[in-house]
């Protein structure tokens, strides 16, 4: 049979691996082995014990990589988790095969989301994060994702030592560093 590739899907600020819309993950499975996780201090993993940053999220993924034995698979990465795969790419070059990225910055740290934007993704208000996500002439897939995300349980929120680590507000600057 023919061999099929792994897709390693990186989310952001906040989000549980449960963020993904079941069906994008099974339109993906059709061609790829899609491995989905949930960063260092979300959902069920344990709570960090160092210093947040893009590079040892990167780490972590690297890690994964290495203890599922995926070789080089293709990476996706969404907002922050763009972030985290651009960091990957740079650190462990032979770990990545294609780099998708997901509404994302630059991961060096030379481009920060405003802090506007930040607060709006940690308000709670689906209206705030859609304006975010999404630019204002994109307002039909916004509501597209948002009919589709709906349509499944929310996920599980992070807890605030994690949103704090992974906020670009205060200590956690180095995030992004």
């Amino acid at each position: 049979g023919r061999s099929v590739s792994a897709l390693v899907l990186i989310l952001g600020f906040g989000w549980t691996m449960a963020t993904w819309d079941p069906r994008f993950d099974e339109s993906l499975a059709h061609g790829h082995r899609v491995v989905v996780f949930d960063n260092d201090g979300i959902g069920g993993t344990a709570r960090p014990t160092s210093t947040l940053t893009i590079d040892a999220m990167a780490e972590q993924t690297s890690a994964l990589i290495t203890s599922l034995l995926l070789g080089a698979p293709d990476v996706l990465g969404w907002s922050m988790g763009g972030m985290i795969a651009q960091a990957l790419a740079a650190l462990h070059p032979t770990q990545v095969g294609h780099l998708v990225l997901r509404g994302t910055y630059p991961g060096t740290g030379s481009v920060r989301p405003t802090p506007s934007a930040i607060d709006a993704l940690e308000s709670g208000v689906p209206a705030k994060e859609l304006r975010v996500l999404f630019p204002p002439n994109a307002k039909e897939a916004a509501a597209t994702y948002s009919a589709a995300t709906t349509g499944y349980p929310a996920a599980p929120g992070a807890p605030a030592p994690v949103i704090g680590a992974q906020s670009i507000t205060g200590a956690a600057l180095v995030l992004y560093g």
